[in-house]
């Protein structure tokens, strides 16, 4: 009886010690969830802060800078317009001129198709010139004011 006796009380002192681990694994895993738990919260906050500051983002910068992106568009096909104007005023007052290089090649067939032609294009040219001279007096007052 005392082998019987000896052994239930090896058992009992197995179970007690099993138990006390089993707590203690038990409670460090409490432990564990609870500061997962306070990570999980607070990294949800930060993405909260995140989404919200990304949002304010979007609404105030991206919306002012798609407003001057599209002011610069805008200025940009303006300001090639304007050249593009500009170069088409510039060719209607060049081309008078090209018979000049008629005249300096100096062939003996294109003489006298150049010396025909010379007078009407010299009187487009002059035309031209008081033309631009005129847009150009008009435009320099303008921006005077």
């Amino acid at each position: 009886m005392m082998f019987t006796e000896a052994c239930l009380a090896i058992i009992a002192i197995t179970l007690i010690v099993l138990l006390i681990v089993v707590i203690r694994i038990s409670y460090r895993a409490q432990q564990s969830i609870h500061l997962l738990q306070v990570d999980v919260h607070t990294v949800s906050k930060e993405a909260a802060h995140l989404l919200n500051s990304l949002n304010e983002f979007v609404h105030r910068d991206l919306h002012s800078l798609s407003g001057e992106t599209t002011r610069l568009i805008s200025t940009l096909n303006d300001l090639s317009s304007d050249i593009n104007h500009k170069s088409h005023a510039l060719n209607f007052f060049f081309k008078p001129l090209s018979f000049l290089s008629s005249i300096c090649s100096g062939s003996s067939k294109h003489e006298s198709d150049s010396q025909s032609e010379t007078i009407p294009q010299l009187l487009k040219w002059i035309a031209s010139s008081a033309f631009l001279y005129k847009t150009s007096k008009e435009f320099i007052k303008k921006h005077e004011k």
